[in-house]
């Protein structure tokens, strides 16, 4: 569990929590950052995390705090990476809304207003945005999947599809539609770069998702732009959970067997046990189907020969997995936890048991 940020002007109040992680200091990261604080008001409270271990930024912070009492800045004493630092400000959150903002994100008042309204006009919606953009190459893309989604959960989750950008996590939040996937972050022992997504999920199965064209919202993507980037991005959530780069190869793999546990374990956003298990067989499935393409490259298989060689029942633990079409055989989670092993056994093994525990929980209830 992470400490609560400190309230230095006072207790947060209002009815919105701007959460902003960041770790740059640049004219952009400036900017975003004094543009985040200025919204300020008795309604909007802006917390503000810092991962730089830069004076001269703390200093700059502490100015920013000085704007409003509900202006909320904490520094940590060490770089605690960036997932950690989203984390952070996830669970200190307590406000009825909330809204990620990065430090080179840009955005308008208008934005968060139409938020704030179509939220408190609609009960049924657990996330609302204006318009929302992303730059791509240079080019700003507006989102593809902006729409509002109304049915079943597990229409809801299906229907917003993966790839191109992910618009849920730069979207306002009703904060409780989130509990879900808090408690799931503060009690998993393995980080991943699809933890947005499934942030997004959590949001799906909870209520809709409203949009409407007003304002917008500008976010950077360019680390998703090719293979390349893409691998550097999932890499370094791996690294700094202790695992070597090479485990970035079983990325999509590891999404496929998460996707499994998500839906069916204790902390699943579904509730209907028939929805449950179609989610997961659902995106098993679509995961499974990038990773085979991936596993039957001849590429791959010349990276990973080495890798093999030394550990055999990996290779045999992959296999079974890529073999595998039914999301609901346990044995899924025991390859994954001996293809774990081969890299880190302790990691493997506090994964193992987050996982049956957190599926035998639900199987209780």
């Amino acid at each position: 569990m992470f400490l609560k940020i400190p309230k230095r002007g006072g207790r947060p109040s209002g009815r919105l929590a701007i959460l902003v992680p960041t770790y740059r200091f640049d004219g952009l990261a400036r900017q975003a950052l004094a543009s985040a604080a200025a919204l300020a008001s008795d309604e909007i409270a802006v917390f503000i995390a810092d991962n730089s271990e830069n004076k001269q930024k703390h200093e700059f912070l502490g100015r920013l705090e000085s704007l409003h009492a509900n202006v909320h800045t904490f520094c940590h004493d060490r770089n605690i990476g960036a997932l950690d630092n989203w984390r952070f400000l996830l669970a200190a959150s307590s406000l009825m809304y909330c809204l990620f903002v990065s430090d080179d994100d840009l955005f308008t008042a208008s934005f968060v207003e139409s938020g704030l309204h179509q939220l408190e006009s609609d009960s049924d919606a657990s996330a609302a945005a204006g318009t929302l953009l992303m730059t791509m190459s240079g080019n700003r893309i507006m989102v593809a999947n902006r729409m509002r989604l109304e049915s079943s959960a597990y229409e809801r989750c299906v229907n917003f599809r993966i790839g191109g950008g992910n618009s849920l996590p730069n979207s306002m939040a009703r904060r409780r539609a989130l509990d879900p996937f808090v408690r799931y972050q503060e009690n998993h022992p393995l980080k991943a770069s699809f933890f947005d997504w499934l942030m997004g999920y959590t949001l799906l199965a909870q209520g809709t998702y409203r949009t409407e064209d007003v304002g917008y919202y500008i976010y950077d993507a360019s680390n998703w732009e090719d293979a390349e980037q893409c691998w550097k991005s999932n890499a370094k959530f791996y690294v700094a959970a202790g695992l070597p780069e090479g485990f970035t190869w079983f990325h999509e793999l590891y999404w496929a067997v998460e996707f499994v546990h998500f839906f069916l374990g204790q902390y699943s956003p579904v509730a209907d046990p028939r929805q449950r298990v179609d989610c997961a067989q659902h995106f098993y499935g679509d995961r499974m189907n990038v990773f085979r393409q991936l596993w039957n490259h001849p590429s791959a298989q010349a990276s990973l020969g080495n890798f093999f060689s030394k550990n055999p029942g990996a290779r045999s633990s992959v296999a079974a997995i890529v073999a595998n079409d039914d999301a609901l055989n346990p044995q899924v989670f025991k390859w994954f936890a001996d293809l774990l092993a081969a890299f880190d056994g302790l990691i493997a093994r506090a994964y193992g048991d987050f996982v049956t525990s957190s599926l035998e929980t639900a199987t209780r209830r």
